[in-house]
């Protein structure tokens, strides 16, 4: 009984210590993100940017030496997930440069000492894509 007792207080203990529900509203993350330039799908990406516009509507995007991708997503939020779709473009093709159509997408949101980190799971370009560190900017 008393190894029982000491499992179940080591378990509470841990789950003390994790956040099972996010610790922030849709109005601290909502803004505009800056992110640093890392590898996004194995190219090298800078002026990564992630405008959180209500709970319904997110913007991205960022640069690379053959692309400059511009992301459009609607959907909803609950807690600290967003479910939806999006519409992706390519700034550096001629004629019709939508590259992504109704594409289904989760982002997983945390914030972390004030810095962002969004997720993305679904199909096409977003999917694996993880950005961290994000940084709010103040106009």
């Amino acid at each position: 009984m008393k190894k029982f007792l000491i499992f179940a207080m080591s378990i509470g203990l841990m789950l003390a210590g994790c956040d099972l529900f996010p610790s922030f509203t849709i109005n601290d993350i909502l803004g505009e993100w800056d992110f640093s330039d890392r590898t996004i799908k194995g190219k090298a990406a800078t002026d990564i940017h992630l405008g959180i516009l209500d709970e319904n509507t997110f913007d991205l995007g960022w640069d690379t030496s053959e692309n400059d991708y511009w992301i459009a997503c609607n959907g909803a939020m609950k807690n600290n997930v967003f479910t939806g779709t999006y519409d992706a473009w390519d700034g550096k093709l001629v004629g019709d440069s939508q590259i992504v159509d109704d594409a289904n997408i989760k982002i997983t949101f945390t914030l972390n000492d004030d810095k962002l980190t969004a997720t993305f799971e679904g199909s096409g370009l977003l999917d694996g894509v993880t950005l961290t560190e994000g940084v709010k900017q103040v106009y």
